[in-house]
């Protein structure tokens, strides 16, 4: 069963999970406002107030933001630099500001930490919150927070490996969303769709939903830059490699987090090498190497490996080394166990050419001639 700690212990856990290595420079920010948010939960009043105004200096307030927006909006961040048990600490007190009849915000923050909780290894815990928001979303007529809890079973369903359950739940999420309008959650059901289409080895329907995907979340850069670099994966996967390197450039010329740019700049650097582009993925190991201070372990550790893959399908054995020996070393000093064994094994090396080994269908070569009128960075950019 999954009990929140306090902020402080929960902290120290994913300190301890780690190596007793910090996070970043935000790690005193995250902690003062999560001490803060749990005395708010305790006091009335007066007292409420004053801590209040001394909370809302480490939120991130914009003028459209509500207090539980700009609540989730820092859970996140904490999320994303792999701080879990204290971004459920968080969580789990920012529902506890939540008005009952604010049935939108909290179903939000509930599906939010049944995210969490599935990156804790709690599958059932997770279930079980995104239950609670699948009813609020009935009860309520709440058709995003349907669409939200659905999209969760299909998470859960595909990191379990039952693909048709998981392909079950994400088309239901989709025609919920894609019928209210729902753009954030239609983007993330598409994306499901994506990759269960890529699993089962239909490239035409995963290219397809992968561009509906980006289509819905087209708005909001950092979700658009992410579909992005998900569909170019999925491009890429098929042989697709000038067209993927494309769509990875343009992911990183959106995003700003630093996971979403590891990712997209590994796969920018992968394409190029199977096209033999050495210039592109030396530059993509030099945004890289700019990144690596600023980002969680398992990401960081992930974007070496593909340098080192990527070194390797250039003939350059000497640097795929020195990336693969820094990948296993951070993996292991982490405890990203899966990392640490791809990074034991030799490179995976693919032929370097620029003839994809998919034949594309008619639908799919008109999302990929959408991706070429992207735009990239100029370094990141096949040449010649």
């Amino acid at each position: 069963m999954l009990v929140p700690y306090p902020p402080l212990e929960a902290y120290r856990r994913d300190v301890a999970r780690l190596g007793g290595t910090a996070f970043g420079p935000d790690d005193g920010r995250w902690i003062a406002a999560a001490s803060l948010l749990q005395r708010y939960t305790e006091s009335t009043g007066a007292d409420r107030r004053e801590i209040g105004s001394r909370l809302a200096v480490h939120l991130a307030f914009e003028t459209e933001l509500t207090f539980c927006n700009a609540g989730l909006q820092l859970g996140r961040e904490i999320e994303e630099a792999g701080a879990l048990h204290l971004a459920m600490s968080w969580l789990t007190l920012l529902e506890q500001t939540v008005p009952g009849d604010r049935t939108l915000d909290l179903g939000r923050v509930r599906a939010s930490r049944g995210r969490v909780a599935r990156r804790l290894g709690e599958p059932e815990a997770s279930r079980a919150l995104y239950a609670q928001v699948e009813q609020l979303g009935e009860a309520r007529a709440e058709p995003e927070l349907t669409a939200r809890a659905w999209i969760g079973y299909g998470v859960i369903a595909l990191e379990r490996g039952n693909h048709p359950e998981a392909h079950r739940w994400y088309e239901a999420a989709a025609l919920v969303a894609d019928d209210t309008g729902c753009r954030s959650e239609s983007a993330q059901a598409h994306s499901g769709l994506m990759i269960v289409y890529a699993k089962a080895g239909d490239t035409e329907r995963a290219i397809v939903e992968g561009w509906l995907a980006y289509r819905a979340g087209a708005a909001d850069d950092e979700l658009s830059s992410e579909l992005l670099s998900n569909l170019s994966q999925a491009i890429y996967d098929a042989g697709g490699f000038a067209a993927a390197l494309r769509g990875f450039g343009a992911a990183v010329s959106r995003a700003t987090q630093p996971r979403i740019l590891l990712g997209a700049l590994g796969g920018a650097a992968l394409s190029a090498a199977a096209l033999g582009q050495a210039a592109v993925v030396d530059a993509a190991a030099a945004r890289i190497e700019r990144l690596v201070r600023t980002a969680w372990s398992h990401p960081v550790s992930v974007a070496w490996l593909d340098l080192s893959d990527a070194f390797a399908m250039l003939g350059n054995s000497e640097r795929s080394s020195v990336y693969r020996k820094r990948a296993l070393d951070l993996a292991e000093a982490n405890s990203h166990h899966e990392v640490a064994y791809r990074a034991s094994e030799p490179p995976t090396v693919r032929p370097t050419t620029a003839q994809p080994a998919t034949t594309f269908g008619t639908t799919a070569m008109q999302v990929i001639g959408q991706l070429d009128s992207l735009d990239a960075p100029a370094d990141l950019t096949l040449v010649g």
